[in-house]
């Protein structure tokens, strides 16, 4: 809407406003309101209590393009971890920092915006009523996770929950 208001005359004709769409019409006004995010307190239960899956560092495309001719068995042992953004926190916190800030919807005033009752990037990335609780199951051929297949498993993950908050109107 523009800042100054604009006052318009209209003249109508006689025979409208004898007619009886004009004496018995109804005239709607179509007003935007901003609908507050001041009881928006966490993450959609559909984003945070969804368990995302990650493949980091299995070989098995590399593998599978190297051996097509041969006729020897190609599987890779792959190893399943189920961890937590939390857990993963606690393992190393500027882990997951640093994965958030690659994501430019993970800035804090970008959050804040969107969950005006969020108190600290600290509290995004632990409390279960935001990143805490989300789940991540990582496939990988390593007998134990690296730094550097966590913070793969965060960037992925944190892009596709970023992508969820963006589209939130």
């Amino acid at each position: 809407m523009p800042e100054t208001a604009t006052q318009v005359k209209y003249r109508l004709k006689d025979e409208f406003k004898q007619d009886d769409f004009y004496k018995n019409g109804i005239v709607f006004i179509n007003r935007r309101e901003v609908k507050s995010r001041i009881d928006v307190t966490e993450i959609l239960p559909s984003v945070r209590n969804k368990e995302y899956s990650v493949i980091v560092n299995t070989g098995k495309a590399a593998m599978d393009v190297m051996m097509t001719d041969i006729h020897t068995n190609t599987t890779v042992k792959t190893h399943f971890y189920h961890t937590t953004i939390k857990q993963i926190a606690a393992y190393n916190y500027s882990l997951v920092h640093q994965a958030l800030r690659r994501i430019d919807i993970f800035k804090f005033s970008t959050l804040k915006s969107y969950y005006p009752n969020l108190t600290s990037m600290r509290e995004f990335i632990t409390s279960g009523d935001y990143l805490g609780n989300v789940r991540i199951c990582i496939e990988s051929r390593d007998e134990t996770l690296t730094p550097e297949t966590y913070f793969k498993a965060c960037v992925y993950v944190l892009s596709k929950i970023g992508g969820e908050i963006s589209s939130i109107q």
